[in-house]
């Protein structure tokens, strides 16, 4: 996204990028129950998964939320959709432009 793209479209992005953060972490805590609730393995064993599962999605959680500036909104915004946080009809309050974009990217 250029640095002079269409205000309503920042607009919307700010608000998909809250709902994509929430239903990143609602995945992850239930993957995180699953986990855990393991009862296959001893609590060590379930303790270790959990740990080592909450660090990968620290990470992938900053690479995809962190630092959202309007230069790399647009990149961001396609990753989300590419991982399934951002629904399709979400993208129609976008700009015919941008939707285009991301749909094209991220859904190839």
């Amino acid at each position: 996204m250029s640095h002079d793209h269409r205000e309503s479209d920042w607009k919307v992005i700010k608000e998909l990028h809250h709902l994509a953060m929430e239903r990143f972490f609602q995945r992850a805590v239930a993957g995180l129950a699953r986990k855990s609730g393991n009862e296959r393995e001893t609590n060590r064993a379930r303790f270790w998964e959990v740990h080592e599962q909450v660090t990968a999605d620290a990470r992938e959680a900053a690479e995809m939320f962190d630092g959202l500036r309007r230069s790399v909104a647009k990149f961001k915004l396609m990753r989300w959709r590419r991982e399934g946080l951002v629904r399709g009809e979400e993208l129609n309050r976008l700009s015919e432009e941008l939707q285009a974009s991301v749909r094209a990217v991220a859904e190839s």
